[in-house]
């Protein structure tokens, strides 16, 4: 009765470790950095509520950052955390009518650039699927216009810090730029104040916590290109 059991179970998963897959519904897709880009992947065949994971690699990482899944109905669950530079971990739960979802990603590059982006190590409810891969195309060409683009580690690192450490935050600029940094506490009380000239490309910003107490602090950047604002928490 037993064994008859275990053959009546796996028959009943059967369909879903045949047919059950995620892949991009299309094999190119070109953007700019205007907006976020809408990576649509399509979901075959579900029986049951299911569990989905896979990771998202993405080759040249200065080109584009993955930034989060758009909400649908349909996706119970969802959660995206990085490994690695260019490498997403993606684990999301959906019910048995899903058909497609959206992962949602920026273009950082400055010109015209190209990426692949591969889904891998795909499962679902633990059983292998296969892979896919998508070629994307950023269109932004330097003469459209300037513009201020954070890269995937540009939020204050470390991030809390020990006060009397120093914190950095990388910016990509796509010409010459001078940003006014601007920290202050939670209150509003000025910290610092630094002017930095920069040519283009990546740069980084490096700021000393030295004599800081412990508590929340803000950082403001300002540019011809755009403007950013940051927090950072500091502890004794």
């Amino acid at each position: 009765m037993r064994l008859l059991g275990l053959i009546i179970a796996f028959l009943v998963s059967l369909p879903s470790l045949l047919f059950s897959g995620v892949s991009f519904e299309s094999d190119t897709i070109n953007g700019t950095n205007a907006n976020n880009i809408e990576l649509k992947l399509n979901i075959d065949e579900l029986v049951d509520e299911s569990l989905i994971e896979f990771d998202i690699i993405v080759s040249n990482p200065s080109v584009c950052f993955i930034t989060d899944i758009k909400t649908d109905e349909h996706i119970l669950t969802s959660s995206i955390t990085t490994e690695n530079r260019g490498s997403f971990s993606v684990k999301m739960t959906v019910d048995k009518v899903a058909k497609e979802f959206i992962i949602l990603a920026k273009l950082l590059s400055g010109n015209d650039s190209t990426c692949t982006i591969t889904l891998e190590n795909v499962l679902i409810n633990n059983a292998p699927s296969s892979s896919d891969t998508l070629t994307l195309h950023n269109t932004l060409a330097y003469s459209v216009g300037p513009y201020l683009r954070f890269l995937y580690n540009s939020a204050p690192f470390p991030n809390p810090i020990k006060s009397g450490g120093t914190a950095t935050i990388s910016i990509f600029n796509d010409k010459d730029i001078s940003v006014d940094v601007y920290i202050h506490d939670i209150k509003g009380q000025p910290y610092d104040y630094k002017k930095i000239d920069f040519k283009i490309g990546e740069n980084k910003i490096e700021f000393s916590t030295e004599g800081y107490a412990g508590g929340t602090y803000f950082i403001s950047g300002y540019t011809e290109l755009g403007n950013f604002f940051e927090k950072i928490v500091v502890y004794k």
